[in-house]
């Protein structure tokens, strides 16, 4: 075999020249196409994630949506209850009923049943060791004792101004009443 010329292997440099370049080109082709489905894929997890986030919201917005349903549905049982309470009953007791309307018996009051307390009753100064406050003891904290009385009622005469006194003239005077 001959050794091969200038010329031949110049020809050899460029044909290799000419095929690594196609080769460079093929690969430089193939990566922009894998950089495009790369981009591609990314965009496409963003998107699955937002519409992951957007139907988490919208199941907690429709999970919130049937809680107010169902209070909105209670309320409106008991409306419906209340309602029919209402236009059923409208006769007057002297015991609680529902749809009833209070009334009183033979002394001017309401049964007790009828109110619904919100503080706890004390009789405030009633054993005979405490000394009520004036706050307690409303407008009479500020008068004389021997004239608390009615005017209707003649003037009750107090000698020892005791909290026990004080009682025993109002209740003599029908200005409060004593629970049995």
């Amino acid at each position: 075999m001959a050794d091969p010329t200038i010329a031949d292997l110049q020809t050899s440099i460029d044909n290799l020249t000419t095929q690594t370049t196609a080769l460079l080109d093929a690969v430089n082709l193939r990566k922009s196409q894998l950089d495009t489905s790369v981009a591609a894929a990314d965009s496409s997890e963003a998107a699955a994630l937002t519409y992951k986030d957007l139907a988490e919201a919208a199941r907690t917005a429709a999970l919130a949506a049937q809680g107010a349903a169902e209070l909105a549905r209670t309320g409106a049982e008991t409306a419906e209850d209340n309602a029919v309470a209402v236009t059923t009953g409208g006769t007057a007791t002297l015991t609680p009923e529902a749809g009833k309307i209070p009334i009183a018996g033979a002394e001017p009051y309401i049964a007790a049943g009828w109110l619904q307390a919100t503080t706890a009753q004390v009789d405030v100064g009633a054993a005979p060791d405490q000394v009520p406050l004036n706050q307690h003891l409303g407008p009479l904290a500020y008068q004389d004792i021997p004239y608390v009385a009615d005017e209707r009622k003649p003037i009750v005469p107090l000698t020892t101004p005791t909290v026990q006194n004080v009682i025993d003239a109002l209740l003599a005077l029908g200005l409060i009443k004593q629970e049995d």
